[in-house]
C-alpha cells in the first residue's frame, strides 16, 4: 500500500476534486490565523484553480462576525465564480489586472475598510512584487500572506521568493505563524504591515 505524503508540494494535491495550488499545511496555517483574528475583509490577488477561494469564501460563510472576500485574477473562470457562491454573496470574483493602478486602488480601500483585514498574494511571480504594491497603502496591523514563499534559500524553486527579496521596510513577520509556516514549510509567507 502507498503511504500518502500531506507534506507533499507536488502536483498530486486536491482539494473539492480540484487541484490545490497550496499546500495542506498552508491551509492549516491559514486556518489558525482566520480563527484568531476577526476579519472583516479578506483580499485574494489570483485564484488560479479557484480552490483556495471555495475555502475562503467558505470561511466567510461560517465567520462569527460579517467577513467579505475579493478575489481577483486576470482570467475569468466561471466555475470560480459558481464556486464562490458558497460565500452566500459574502463572496465577490473580479476579472482584473491586479497590478493596474485602479485595482490597487479599490482592493487596497476594501481591505482598509474594516477593523482588521487579510491580504493573500498569489498572483504571478514574484510575490513580493504584490507586497510591495499594495503594502504602502495599508493601514498598520494589515495580515498579509504570500505564497510561493521560502525561508531556506538552498530550496527555492524558480518561481519563490525568500527573505532577501521581501520588502521589511514596509512588512514584519507576524508571529507566531511566520515561524510555524517555516517549520511546516509551507511555502506561504506570513506578514503584518508596520
Amino acid at each position: 500500500m502507498r503511504k500518502l505524503n500531506l507534506m507533499t508540494h507536488g502536483k498530486s494535491r486536491s482539494l473539492f476534486g480540484q487541484r490545490l495550488q497550496q499546500s495542506f499545511q498552508s491551509l492549516y496555517v491559514l486556518d489558525k490565523i482566520i480563527q484568531n483574528n476577526e476579519f472583516k475583509s479578506i483580499v485574494e490577488l489570483g485564484y488560479g484553480s479557484g480552490i483556495l477561494t471555495t475555502y475562503l469564501a467558505t470561511c466567510c460563510a461560517l465567520s462569527k462576525n460579517v467577513c467579505k472576500l475579493w478575489s481577483i485574477d486576470i482570467k475569468d473562470f466561471p466555475h470560480v465564480r459558481l464556486l464562490a457562491d458558497i460565500g452566500g454573496g459574502l463572496a465577490t470574483t473580479i476579472k482584473a489586472d491586479i497590478y493596474a493602478e485602479e485595482t490597487i486602488e479599490r482592493m487596497t480601500e476594501n481591505l482598509n475598510s474594516g477593523k482588521q483585514s487579510l491580504l493573500i498574494c498569489d498572483g504571478l511571480d514574484p510575490k513580493s512584487r504584490e507586497i510591495e504594491l499594495y503594502a504602502p497603502y495599508l493601514k498598520k496591523s494589515t495580515i498579509i500572506m504570500a505564497h510561493d514563499f521560502v525561508t531556506n534559500p538552498d530550496k527555492p524553486a524558480r518561481w519563490c521568493f525568500t527573505k532577501e527579496q521581501v520588502p521589511w521596510d514596509l512588512v514584519e513577520p507576524y508571529q507566531p505563524y511566520y515561524d510555524l509556516s517555516a517549520e511546516l514549510d509551507t511555502r506561504m509567507g506570513c506578514f503584518i504591515k508596520t
